[in-house]
């Protein structure tokens, strides 16, 4: 009787030890051919695969957490590119930036934080391993990704994001008065004219700040 009440325990134990280490994935889509070159005020679309985001990925396995962004060319290694994915949901986030001359990241839950991601780069995709600190709320969280390249010298960039709703020329209605949001009647989404966000301006410039004074230390 005592060895059926222990193999009871034992299993009981087992199948919560197992149900803890369950592994939770989500992966976000990104069409190819949505990559946009900003100058000045204007943007345009572009063709420049070494950016144009395919997925980005995250999976919590219990003991480590991973992002992945996967692009439909090769990462590219010019100055001045950088790549970046982020999953917060409250105090919990993962963050990572990763460019020719830069690894950056972090894993938090509230002040404790992991300071030192392991980085692997492969032909098309950035993989990015933290020590895990939950995943909070999914169903709140905020899961997205960005690549660009910038050119100091002219001022001109070329930009990917996704989810695309996350692009600074989508959301705020698109001109053509018919409130679908889409500014041509035929159901997809199309960012319409303007000038892009002051988010999307401030943070092209503290990029190529980082940037400069990094190419300079070397």
């Amino acid at each position: 009787m005592k060895l059926w009440k222990s193999s009871l325990l034992i299993i009981g134990i087992s199948v919560l030890v197992l149900s803890s280490m369950t592994a939770t994935a989500e992966t976000e889509s990104d069409p190819t051919g949505d990559v946009y070159r900003v100058v000045g005020t204007s943007y345009t679309p572009a063709d420049k695969p070494n950016i144009d985001i395919t997925e980005i990925t995250y999976n919590d396995n219990g003991a480590t957490f991973t992002l992945t962004m996967t692009v439909d060319g090769t990462i590219e290694t010019l100055d001045f590119t950088m790549y970046n994915v982020e999953y917060v949901a409250g105090p919990i986030s993962y963050h990572f930036v990763y460019s020719k001359d830069m690894e950056s990241g972090i894993g938090t839950n509230g002040m404790d934080g992991d300071m030192s991601p392991t980085f692997s780069v492969s032909e098309d995709t950035i993989t990015v391993v933290f020590t895990s600190y939950g995943l909070g709320n999914p169903a709140d969280a905020v899961f997205q990704g960005s690549a660009h390249i910038l050119i100091v010298d002219t001022g001109e960039s070329w930009w990917d994001y996704t989810p695309e709703t996350f692009a600074p020329w989508y959301g705020s209605g698109d001109g053509d008065g018919d409130g679908d949001g889409d500014g041509d009647g035929d159901g997809t989404t199309t960012p319409p004219s303007g000038t892009p966000g002051f988010e999307l301006i401030a943070f092209i410039g503290a990029i190529a700040v980082a940037l400069i004074i990094l190419r300079k230390r070397k």
